[in-house]
């Protein structure tokens, strides 16, 4: 089974998706892909974050599951923080033509109902966890983030304190 590691990369009620055009099809893709033999899954997020799309960030992990489609175990990173000028970078530059698009593109959350995102589990997962936690907030800020991190932690310790409870607290 092939890893992979994709970024969620989210700025203001956007998030930040790859629009593929490949010859008659469109679709969209969070920046990521395959894990390099002897590299973590996270170490392959940041990597991939940067050659897709020249971000440095720092990342924290989200989910893990495998992919229907093509059985692909995906791990998931949410962008903590991120810097730089937006610009496709890596070998999607080289193999870029009029048949084969890659397009950088910030897509407002509430529309990602309607987007072809790939893979499916992905666009409910998103839809699910986080487009409604941020229909009221501008954008997750540092200290919300820190605080679903610290709920996740507490649930998988056994403790009795959830993500909810955690997202209630902050006020989201």
């Amino acid at each position: 089974m092939r890893e992979s590691s994709r970024v969620i990369v989210i700025d203001k009620k956007k998030i930040l998706l790859i629009h593929r055009i490949k010859g008659d099809k469109e679709y969209y893709v969070l920046p990521g892909g395959g894990i390099e033999p002897g590299e973590t899954p996270e170490e392959a997020a940041l990597r991939e974050l940067k050659e897709e799309t020249s971000l440095d960030g720092e990342v924290v992990f989200l989910w893990k599951f495998e992919e229907e489609y093509n059985h692909n175990l995906t791990h998931y990173f949410l962008a903590k923080t991120f810097k730089g000028n937006l610009m496709l970078g890596g070998p999607e530059v080289e193999t870029v033509s009029a048949e084969n698009q890659y397009l950088l593109e910030w897509i407002p959350l509430a529309k990602i109902s309607k987007l072809l995102l790939y893979p499916q589990e992905l666009k409910e997962r998103l839809i699910k966890e986080i487009v409604r936690s941020c229909k009221n907030e501008p954008e997750l800020s540092k200290e919300a983030i820190e605080a679903i991190e610290k709920a996740r932690e507490r649930m998988r310790k056994g403790k009795f304190l959830t993500e909810a409870e955690a997202r209630k607290r902050l006020g989201l």
